[in-house]
């Protein structure tokens, strides 16, 4: 993603060629997308009025204070110790020194259509932060039952199982498969023993107290791409789409 950035700062003149998001960079991207696009880009991020204002080309130290008093928009705690104890092992599996939300994510939306649970049971979401406060981006690492991960496009990534299931990650800080394969031979391993892939908070997950990476697991690429399709008209799964997504908790009975 660095990378990509770089070249595209230097494409566009831009005073910041080192790959850093300054108020210019966003600015330039703003304009080169559709309105399809910036739709797509904010879609499920709490921080979308700040990403908005920066495409828009409007510098954040100009934005109303409604927006600069925003606290981290990281989810809360439900409170149960059982869901809790998942989000820890789940951090472990798939971080070093990260903070997950799944399980113990507290309601966004409502029973039927949430941004984690379907139907308040099946656990379809991960999020993953480098602290609490959302602030923070974090290494992402993919647990070694998992094939070599493939670059996607844009700031996914995903990965199969010897059964076909794919592990779908958003908002990684990649932007092709030789960073990919770099970031996997880079020998970094966490204590579970998976393999590093890349930071949290691409394009898509590089918000002000909201840098994340977005994790969902599905029974094969034919379901992963039903889901995208769904999502790509801003509606979370519901029951009707259980068959089409594995719950996240499976991750850790591999």
């Amino acid at each position: 993603m660095v990378v990509a950035l770089t070249e595209f700062q230097r494409n566009k003149k831009l005073q910041i060629t080192d790959g850093t998001l300054t108020d210019e960079t966003y600015a330039a991207l703003g304009r080169e997308m559709t309105p399809e696009q910036k739709r797509k880009i904010i879609y499920n991020d709490s921080q979308q009025s700040i990403l908005s204002w920066l495409l828009e080309g409007r510098p954040l130290n100009l934005t109303p204070p409604i927006l600069l008093l925003r606290k981290s928009q990281v989810e809360k705690s439900n409170g149960n110790l059982t869901d809790e104890n998942t989000d820890k092992e789940l951090a472990k599996l798939l971080t070093q020194n990260g903070i997950v939300r799944a399980a113990s994510a507290s309601l966004r939306g409502n029973l039927l259509s949430d941004h984690f649970r379907i139907l308040g049971e099946e656990v379809y979401t991960i999020h993953i932060y480098g602290n609490e406060d959302g602030i923070s981006a974090t290494g992402i690492y993919l647990p070694k039952y998992f094939n070599p991960p493939k670059f996607a496009g844009g700031d996914t990534v995903t990965a199969l199982t010897k059964k076909g299931e794919v592990l779908g990650i958003a908002h990684v800080r990649v932007s092709s498969q030789s960073e990919l394969d770099a970031n996997c031979k880079s020998g970094k391993v966490n204590a579970a023993g998976s393999k590093y892939i890349g930071e949290t908070a691409g394009i898509g997950g590089d918000n002000a107290c909201y840098r994340h990476a977005h994790l969902h697991f599905f029974p094969n690429n034919a379901a992963r791409s039903t889901i995208k399709e769904r999502k790509a008209n801003l509606r979370d799964p519901t029951k009707e789409d259980s068959n089409f997504l594995l719950d996240v908790r499976d991750l850790l009975r591999k």
